[in-house]
């Protein structure tokens, strides 16, 4: 039973980062374009287990929507952009305060695919323990 929920939780995993990443990439290729104005920038470290790290540049920016509703949101930028900064963005009608900076790579990043592999990982953990408890409860009933 555990392993069925290791496994629920991995596939999960799996459908809630897929959806996120089509949402980036369709707001990229289809979204409407929009000209932010930064209101702030600040920067997030990840560190790693074995020392190393990385940061990413973040934004809050403020912008107008066609319809005229003012957005804040939160981006991630590789340029480096200052309070006062303009910065081209592109949204989803339904999801502005989603926007991304206009020009932001499509394809999956490396943490993408680090993480999709251990979605991988945790269903076939899960899967191969629920076996090992199918199996288990088999001979048990035999004998």
């Amino acid at each position: 039973m555990l392993g069925l929920l290791i496994a629920a939780f991995g596939i999960g995993a799996f459908v809630f980062m897929r959806r996120k990443a089509a949402e980036y990439q369709q707001t990229l290729r289809a979204g409407l374009m929009a000209e932010g104005r930064c209101l702030e920038t600040y920067v997030v470290h990840h560190q790693s287990s074995n020392g190393s790290g990385s940061s990413q540049r973040r934004l809050i920016v403020g912008f107008l929507t066609y319809d005229g509703r003012q957005i804040r949101a939160t981006v991630a930028a590789r340029q480096p952009y200052v309070a006062g900064d303009l910065v081209p963005l592109r949204y989803l009608p339904h999801r502005p305060e989603r926007a991304v900076v206009d020009g932001a790579p499509v394809r999956l990043g490396v943490a993408s695919c680090v993480v999709g592999g251990m979605t991988v990982m945790l269903v076939g953990m899960g899967l191969v323990f629920a076996l090992i408890g199918f199996v288990g409860v088999i001979f048990a009933s035999r004998t």
